[in-house]
């Protein structure tokens, strides 16, 4: 018997709601990834240097390099070798968007439970 995506809705949903579900108590109850972040020791400092520089959002790299080749100059070497050697990632001010978040969160594991139910037909 061959089944088609769209007699797999049940499992589909039902997959979706369970993953949420385990990925809010993996996340708030067992507390997995807490362990994976870390206070900066002088955060206060860091911060203020930051506003003052008046940094975009995105994704920073320090010491940055623009490019490849540069990676053999001296100068680089040394930045790299003296530290700190880290990514930065800017996002608005202001909380986090929850809401808007957790809705990204269930429409992955939704396309993700539609992906297996294509595989499984």
């Amino acid at each position: 018997m061959e089944l088609s995506i769209l007699q797999l809705w049940l499992p589909v949903v039902v997959g979706t709601i369970l993953a949420w579900i385990a990925s809010g108590l993996i996340h708030m109850v067992i507390k997995y990834h807490n362990s994976d972040y870390q206070q900066l020791e002088n955060e206060g400092a860091i911060l203020d240097a930051l506003r003052a520089g008046q940094q975009k959002l995105g994704l920073h790299q320090f010491p940055y390099c623009g490019d490849m080749k540069n990676m053999q100059d001296e100068a680089v070497q040394s930045k790299f070798n003296k530290g700190p050697v880290g990514l930065m990632v800017l996002v608005p001010n202001g909380m986090p968007p929850m809401g808007k978040l957790m809705a990204q969160q269930i429409s992955h594991f939704l396309f993700g439970s539609i992906l297996i139910a294509y595989c499984a037909t």
